[in-house]
């Protein structure tokens, strides 16, 4: 059998900050530099490169500054008598 090569994006360079992770036959790759992308095998001579698309996209929490002694907590969700009701 003939060694298999895939083109990907990184370089010799990126090897080292280069991070992956498998489940069964899909290799995940992430880097700092590019975007993350899965290798899937479905045969012997069939190996797919794909971007990796998440719906919806990864989102950041904002910040609550719990050093300002001027904040003061808030409750989330729920009603009168629900979850998240500060007493």
């Amino acid at each position: 059998m003939a060694a298999l090569e895939i083109v990907t994006p990184y370089d010799e360079t990126n090897l080292r900050t280069l991070h992956y992770t498998q489940s069964v036959d899909v290799l995940f790759l992430f880097h700092p530099k590019f975007r993350e992308r899965r290798i899937n095998h479905l045969s012997d001579q069939n190996w797919v490169l794909t971007d990796i698309t998440h719906n919806p996209p990864p989102s950041i929490e904002a910040d609550f500054d719990i050093s300002d002694p001027t904040a003061t907590a808030q409750a989330v969700g729920g009603g009168e008598g629900g979850p998240g009701v500060a007493p």
